[in-house]
This record gives structure tokens, C-alpha cells and sequence, in this order.
């Protein structure tokens, strides 16, 4: 029965990594690194994502964030992501219940395997040093679909 489940499940991740953030906030100059270990040697090209835990304290309805991503010649690709976390109504967005929702984000697809050797989230919050109520910020790497 369980490899029966196992078989209709989703495609797996390659790699996945959740970092707690302090209870008393997420500093602009406080990065989150995260260095994924690939180890299936088939898989070439990867989607990256990140994951982002948010409680309903949160008070604004989105998150900006600085994802670089180095390769292995310190060469850094830089994106700038907005998630959005609520609606214009303050209606959270994603999935969760109680008190905590989580969001995913697509930030890179197709990415050569071999130009991420790490990756670094910082907070961007324009105007704001401290961002209270993240609770938990993640990276996703999935093989890419061909």
C-alpha cells in the first residue's frame, strides 16, 4: 500500500533545507545560506524555490527577498523576489492552518546544476530592518522537467 501511495506522489525534491529565523525578528544583514548536495548524478538541470512560514501576526501582505545564488567560481546570480502573502482584502494566501501559512515561490528554472553551489536569502524589506513573524525560511531544489 505505501509504495502504491509512493508512486502517485509528486516528484520528489533533490534537496530541501528549512532554517528557523529568531523570535525576535529576521535583520536585513542577517543572510540565510543554504548549500545544496546533489548526489543523483543523473539529474543536470534543477528548478529552484524557496518556501517562506509566515504566523498571522505577519503585518504586511508580502515579503521581499534577495536570493543569490553562487557557483562554484563565486559568480552570483541575483534575483529579487516578492511573495505575496495576503490578498488586497488581508486574506492570507497559501496553506496552513492555526495560526501559520506557508508560501512557495518559484525563484530559477532550468538552472544548470553545476552553478549552484549555495545559495543566500536576505530579507528586503524596504524601510524595515526587522521583519517580525517569519518563522521558518526554505530552499527548494527539484530536478527540472524536460
Amino acid at each position: 500500500m505505501l509504495m502504491c501511495l509512493g508512486a502517485c506522489a509528486p516528484e520528489h525534491s533533490t534537496y530541501s533545507d528549512f532554517r528557523d529565523l529568531p523570535h525576535d525578528g529576521w535583520y536585513a544583514s542577517m543572510p540565510l545560506r543554504f548549500c545544496p548536495e546533489i548526489t543523483d548524478s543523473t539529474v543536470t538541470t534543477c528548478d529552484v524555490a524557496l518556501a517562506v512560514r509566515h504566523s498571522s501576526s505577519y503585518a504586511y501582505s508580502d515579503l521581499s527577498l534577495v536570493v543569490d545564488m553562487i557557483d562554484s567560481t563565486h559568480h552570483v546570480k541575483r534575483r529579487l523576489v516578492t511573495i505575496p502573502v495576503a490578498d488586497k482584502y488581508g486574506n492570507w494566501k497559501g496553506t496552513g492552518f492555526g495560526g501559520l501559512y506557508q508560501l512557495k515561490c518559484d525563484v530559477a528554472r532550468n538552472m544548470p546544476l553545476s552553478s549552484i553551489l549555495s545559495i543566500v536569502v536576505w530579507q528586503s524589506m524596504k524601510g524595515c530592518e526587522k521583519v517580525e513573524c517569519i518563522e521558518n525560511v526554505g530552499v527548494i531544489v527539484t530536478p527540472s522537467n524536460k
